[in-house]
């Protein structure tokens, strides 16, 4: 009975996933506001800023303890070589926090930015579309 309730399921979705309609719709020109696509832009800047800024700060933390340890070889900034002194775990968590705060920071800039550009041409607009009118104005005296 339970083979055969489940073989009735299956070929009942099968069949109802051939005559189905699944093409998406595109979508319209005014879905989504002007405020929600700029912050979908900044959030692909922020995710997509990520590898360069855990790189620079790798970098620079690596720079960072060379000197810091007077300059001592062991301590040379080589990715491409495995050296006795590999960052701790503390030390890891610090290059990755301050590489998302930067990348963090980025996606907030792009997205001042964006903001700043979109409403001075929402300005521009608004001042091309209505032209000032001059009016004459005329003040009688009282006899």
């Amino acid at each position: 009975m339970k083979k055969t309730l489940v073989f009735f399921l299956i070929i009942s979705f099968s069949f109802s996933l051939l005559w189905a309609d699944n093409s998406p719709e595109p979508y319209a020109k005014d879905e989504f506001k002007p405020w929600m696509k700029q912050l979908r832009r900044s959030e692909i800047v922020t995710l997509g800023s990520l590898p360069f800024t855990t790189l620079t700060t790798s970098l620079g933390y690596s720079f960072y303890r060379y000197a810091a340890n007077d300059f001592d070889s062991a301590y040379f900034p080589n990715p491409f070589s495995p050296s006795q002194a590999n960052l701790s775990t503390e030390e890891q968590k610090q290059v990755l926090f301050i590489s998302l705060s930067a990348s963090l920071l980025v996606g907030i800039i792009d997205f001042s930015i964006s903001m700043i550009k979109q409403n001075k041409v929402k300005e521009e607009k608004v001042k091309n579309s209505e032209p000032y009118t001059i009016k004459r104005i005329v003040i009688e005296a009282d006899e």
